[in-house]
């Protein structure tokens, strides 16, 4: 590869949209309809793979635009329908898109269903209806969010391809699976080798997802050593998802931008986009420095240290409660803004707060001038999940999400570096043991 060939950018879209779920399918079909439109450029190169359900992978390599008479251009038909749910699929898209559109600049979209951290399994037989996802009740097309935190219906896992897999034509229904965030993160990883390995300077520079409720700080801490910088909302996104015409005919235009002024880009681009749509959907989008993680990690451990402590008494802990319940909240399991105030704890959660900053370059949301919660947001969420406060809480999933706590949420990169999961125990502990004693009595 010669340094001249390198485009300034590239980005290369993974669209997993193989479920038997219309609104998706319909989706992917008009944003690559639109990918198609728009085009690339001499500088700038698009290139996206679209897995449907029952039918053979596709894969695009968009031409510039006015090159070529629609529809004369060469889809890469695969023999067979990938598994986009495997961790290998994401690197070999990558390595093959970076064959065919090379850039100094890459930026890589998964795009689909997100759940933000790993407590459900959607093969489950309990499985909330995929109808529900990520939506309030009685909003079908829009993410909906109350003024008041609650009720959510429950449902979490990363993107993930829920449908059969078929090879040589045959199908294979037995054969599924979701992605965990470490295992994106993993590909991320070897993704950034890829790049490394052709030495002429290339780098992932920009991770999104175009998916709902992954800008999580478990999620975040995951994709490390990968991307520079993330992209992922803290809510809910509307199947028609990110504003592909706006935000690639501006990157055609101006080629030269930086990773920053791109991801800023897309983060306003998406709230205007859905602020001038009628139906006003509530919708939040934030762009996070991945480099900078330990910059909120340590005063969150500080955080972590003091409320466990603090949760011993429970006057202190109901005041710990009080913060929590007055942050935006995301989903009923417990996806809270990072930053909260309450008494007695203002002095750690001010030092999270002026660490956001360094971590969260921008972040928006629309519709401009509502007054629900979602105005408050900072861009990133972490989890604090119900039951802790409310042992005896009756929600969704609530056993599912219990035995992630207490069996794999530990060993996320985000509970070694922040002490947060020794702090939620001790809380839950204390407040389980005194619902007990209460009992007793």
């Amino acid at each position: 590869m010669e340094d001249y060939a390198l485009k300034e950018w590239s980005v290369f879209v993974y669209i997993c949209s193989d479920m038997q779920d219309w609104n998706l399918i319909d989706a992917a079909i008009a944003d690559v309809g639109v990918m198609r439109r728009v085009g690339s450029s001499p500088k700038v190169g698009v290139v996206a793979q679209v897995d449907l359900p029952a039918v053979p992978t596709k894969r695009y390599v968009f031409p510039e635009k006015g090159t070529v008479k629609d529809p004369e251009f060469t889809i890469f038909e695969l023999d067979h329908n990938v598994n986009t749910a495997d961790s290998r699929s994401i690197v070999d898209f990558f390595a093959w898109a970076n064959q065919k559109a090379p850039a100094k600049n890459v930026f890589l979209i998964l795009w689909g269903h997100g759940f933000g951290i790993d407590d459900f399994d959607p093969f489950l037989d309990n499985a909330v209806s995929s109808g529900t996802l990520g939506r309030a009740l009685g909003d079908v097309e829009w993410a909906g969010f109350p003024d008041s935190n609650g009720p959510f219906p429950l449902i979490h896992a990363p993107v993930r391809d829920t449908s059969a897999t078929i090879v040589g034509s045959i199908p294979d229904k037995g054969r599924r699976g979701f992605l965990k965030n470490n295992q994106i993160g993993d590909a991320l990883r070897e993704c950034r080798g890829i790049l490394e390995k052709q030495g002429h300077g290339q780098k992932l520079a920009i991770l999104g997802f175009d998916a709902c409720d992954m800008s999580l700080l478990e999620v975040w801490f995951e994709m490390r050593d990968g991307p520079e910088i993330g992209i992922g909302s803290q809510f809910g996104v509307p199947f028609k998802g990110w504003p592909y015409a706006s935000m690639l005919d501006a990157l055609n235009r101006y080629p030269e931008t930086d990773p920053a002024k791109l991801a800023d880009l897309v983060v306003r681009e998406f709230a205007t986009f859905n602020d001038r749509n009628p139906k006003k959907p509530v919708v939040t989008l934030s762009a996070c420095n991945l480099a900078a993680a330990f910059e909120i990690a340590k005063p969150l451990r500080s955080l972590a240290e003091e409320l466990k402590k603090q949760s011993e008494s429970p006057a202190a802990r109901a005041k710990i409660f009080d913060a929590r319940n007055l942050s935006p909240i995301f989903d009923e399991d417990g996806f809270i803004d990072v930053r909260f105030h309450g008494e007695k704890i203002e002095k750690y959660a001010g030092a999270v707060g002026a660490a956001i900053p360094k971590f969260v370059l921008t972040n928006s949301y629309a519709p401009k001038g509502t007054t629900k919660k979602i105005s408050e947001s900072t861009g990133v969420s972490l989890w604090f999940p119900p039951w802790i406060q409310h042992p005896d809480i009756e929600i969704l999933e609530k056993e599912e999400s219990k035995a992630y706590f207490h069996d794999h949420y530990s060993g996320t990169e985000f509970a070694r570096c922040t002490g947060w999961y020794e702090c939620l125990k001790g809380i839950y502990q204390n407040a389980l043991y005194d619902a007990q004693f209460l009992r007793r009595a």
